[in-house]
């Protein structure tokens, strides 16, 4: 649990300002943070041990002095070994039941310490008709959802496609699941609500946009459910806070080629879901990323082809906000107290085109309104996040001599109050790529 920042008690000022105390501001009688919370006065306290207060001629006015900012360090990268295959583009990353589980493609990971990981026992491992689209843990275990292209005559196009439903107790085991109703379709998004699972994604032969839902995770159903299937129909991002699910859907534009106004979903149940507001922008709107944290929703994205970013402090009311300072996000994770955010600016590995800068990992701070700068990973970007107790935990990859990444991660105490301001990085360039082709290859 987060500890409040200390509450000074009017009692203590009016002491410190003073030349001769009443008996009010004497230790005998003033009250505790704890004491005041319940509703007691200083007055009416429960008292301390009776230790005399100060005479006229012993007081002295000792100024008061603003504590410090606590310090937020991510400290050193550390390779994740055993990790070989990550890109680490936009990994699905999660933590449940005392282990890290990292899912690209048909591979899945786990870890239990973040730096030692695990092919773990999958079915659908290195299939490469096989991509898994999302990732969703809770208490009781994970599910992944994703898709498997099928090219029956083997011509190289795949004719038809099925949804992938994985799950796992504990990460390391993995099972597939086999139901009539994941056939000729895709799923591409999985959330978990306080009443079970749902997933969106398509249905070919003409049914379009599809949910299915589950109580378990094991058993399920394909809805028919009118605002579920609205929802399915443009779904963009979805973000979970307290058992609640948001969904921000984009509507049709005027245009094939254009996106409408994005609306705000909501539903505590799978497939009834309840239409709470939208964006104020009306068209060619795409949410790239949205989390709750700290006592207000932000989400991220672009309107219309420029970086934008929207809050809203009961998910209902959005209005456009400011967004932490340089480059995309890559990655946001919320908890009670903020929320943390991570960018990178520069040239990054692999750039056959373009400027030189430095590629630089940089990590924002909300506790409040506004975002403050963490200390940036000069040569190294954040792509993942989640919070595990009271610490943050951040997966990236970190630029080699030779011009290549390595899987790496960060560990760091989550902060209750400001930071201290964040130094600039050193500008160490980003290696140049020996490739022999040259831009754009």
């Amino acid at each position: 649990m987060l500890r409040a920042a200390p509450v000074i008690l009017m009692a203590s000022i009016v002491a410190a300002c003073s030349t001769v105390p009443d008996a009010s501001s004497s230790p005998a009688v003033q009250a505790s943070g704890a004491d005041l919370s319940a509703g007691a006065s200083p007055q009416t306290a429960r008292p301390q041990s009776a230790i005399p207060g100060p005479t006229a001629a012993q007081t002295t006015v000792t100024p008061r002095t603003t504590p410090p900012a606590a310090a937020f360090d991510w400290g050193e990268a550390v390779a994740m070994t055993g990790s070989d295959g990550f890109s680490m583009y936009r990994p699905l990353f999660e933590f449940a039941r005392g282990v890290y589980v990292v899912a690209e493609l048909s591979r899945i990971w786990v870890s239990s310490d973040a730096r030692r990981w695990d092919v773990a026992d999958s079915p659908v491992d290195g299939n490469e008709h096989i991509e898994i689209r999302d990732l969703v843990a809770d208490g009781s275990g994970f599910v992944a959802v994703g898709n498997e292209s099928i090219d029956a005559d083997e011509d190289g196009s795949p004719e038809d496609s099925r949804a992938v439903v994985l799950m796992s107790s504990d990460g390391r085991r993995w099972q597939r699941l086999e139901d009539r109703r994941f056939e000729h379709a895709a799923m591409n998004f999985v959330a978990r609500s306080r009443a079970g699972v749902v997933a969106f994604g398509y249905t070919l032969g003409g049914v379009g946009a599809s949910i299915w839902t589950s109580a378990n995770g094991t058993a399920w159903i394909k809805a028919t459910n009118e605002t579920g299937l609205q929802v399915a129909e443009g779904v963009q991002v979805i973000a979970e806070t307290d058992g609640k699910l948001t969904a921000f859907v984009a509507l049709p534009g005027p245009t094939l080629d254009e996106s409408g106004p994005v609306e705000v979903w909501q539903t505590e149940g799978r497939a009834d879901w309840e239409k709470v507001g939208a964006l104020p922008e009306q068209s060619d709107v795409y949410v790239h990323y949205a989390a709750h944290g700290g006592g207000r929703w932000v989400a991220f994205g672009v309107a219309p082809a420029s970086q934008r970013a929207w809050t809203s402090t009961d998910g209902r009311n959005w209005t456009q906000a400011t967004s932490p300072g340089g480059g995309g996000i890559s990655a946001i994770v919320g908890w009670a107290g903020g929320l943390i955010a991570t960018t990178s600016t520069g040239s990054e590995p692999g750039e056959t085109c373009g400027g030189s800068e430095p590629w630089v990992g940089r990590s924002w701070l909300s506790i409040g309104a506004t975002w403050q700068a963490l200390p940036p990973t000069d040569g190294a970007a954040i792509r993942g996040l989640v919070i595990v107790d009271d610490r943050v935990v951040g997966i990236g990859h970190a630029i080699r001599a030779d011009g290549g990444v390595d899987p790496v991660h960060w560990t760091a105490t989550l902060p209750t109050t400001s930071v201290q301001p964040a130094p600039e990085p050193t500008s160490t360039p980003t290696p140049t790529p020996k490739i022999a082709d040259g831009c754009g290859n």
